[in-house]
């Protein structure tokens, strides 16, 4: 099998470095379906590598382009058709967005470079967008309802306040390292305001125990708190249902024309959409996109390049990696 490049051949010198590894470590290299699948190390000379490596041509530029996958990633060596789709899922998606599929939850389209849409639900109707906000924690959006719209709420005033003060008291106490009665004042202090708290919690709120940090913490008795963090969660999860036709208006009042731009500073994704943006990273942007449209994608060597959203979708754009990166969706 010739493997004859240079480095034009290649996007980018990163690109490049990681073929000379790949061709220089393998121990064989595979043709499955349009990528070369490199595999590295000698398993039988307790040879290790941390991945593998993909190549293929890039659809918008023509070159050549390597990118690594989880070492133990699965590609049939016997069943082409099924070999297609692991080696893809290997890289992070199902399907290039020029290719005839079936759009549905859970697929990941190749959009653009290395820039894939994954697709996370699908709404068919209105409803299944106020179920779906319903029933998600969108803790960005939720925050800010509740400072823009709910601030003038008594309750959410004095619980916001007495959950400062306890936090803080937590933390005075589990860092003091001073005698029993001084301890016990401090702890007479903290059950006051926990005491306060308690009245504007409608539900239970369990105990959790803590040892202070002092120099030998193993002769410390735990000291008892209230879970504080998940009872402010759920009383402000509260306050949303009963405000509920407040905040579906309030985040439909969010959708926007967004240009996020992701992947590296010098050459990044740019992505024009509209919808509401649930959160954000370097490389990776959570949207909730609430009508059909068409989306424009910009890139300093892809060039500008369209895809059409056939329905409301909640959708993650992410620069692909070495496997999806469900574990950082929030919902």
């Amino acid at each position: 099998m010739s493997l004859d490049f240079k480095e034009n051949d290649f996007l980018s010198i990163q690109h490049y470095v990681r073929f000379i590894l790949a061709n220089k470590l393998k121990e064989r290299v595979r043709k499955v379906d349009e990528y070369y699948y490199f595999e590295l190390g000698d398993s039988d000379k307790g040879e290790s590598f941390p991945v593998n490596f993909v190549m293929g041509k890039d659809s918008s530029t023509g070159k050549m382009f390597v990118m690594p996958v989880r070492r133990h990633c699965y590609v049939s060596e016997y069943y082409p058709d099924e070999a297609k789709f692991q080696i893809r899922r290997c890289m992070g998606f199902d399907y290039h967005s020029y290719e005839t599929f079936e759009y549905k939850k859970g697929i990941g389209i190749r959009v653009q470079g290395d820039l894939v849409m994954e697709v996370r639900e699908v709404f068919n109707t209105e409803e299944d967008i106020s179920n779906f906000i319903a029933s998600s924690n969108l803790q960005d959006l939720t925050n800010s309802f509740l400072r823009s719209k709910l601030y003038q709420d008594e309750d959410v005033r004095k619980v916001e306040q007495l959950t400062s003060i306890y936090t803080e008291m937590m933390d005075f106490i589990l860092r003091t390292s001073a005698s029993e009665d001084k301890l016990k004042y401090s702890i007479k202090v903290l059950r006051k305001i926990e005491k306060q708290l308690m009245k504007y919690f409608t539900f239970e709120v369990p105990d959790i125990y803590e040892k202070r940090r002092i120099l030998d913490p193993r002769r410390e008795k735990c000291i008892r708190f209230i879970d504080i963090d998940n009872a402010v969660e759920k009383f402000r999860r509260l306050k949303i249902q009963s405000n509920y036709k407040n905040f579906l208006e309030y985040v439909y009042s969010n959708e926007q024309k967004l240009y996020i731009k992701l992947g590296h500073y010098t050459t990044p994704h740019a992505i024009k959409i509209s919808g509401i943006l649930l959160g954000a990273e370097i490389n990776l942007a959570n949207i909730l996109i609430v009508k059909p449209q068409t989306i424009t994608l910009v890139h300093p060597e892809h060039g500008i390049e369209e895809y059409y959203v056939p329905k409301a979708s909640l959708a993650t754009f992410r620069i692909m990696g070495l496997e999806p990166e469900v574990g950082l969706f929030l919902f």
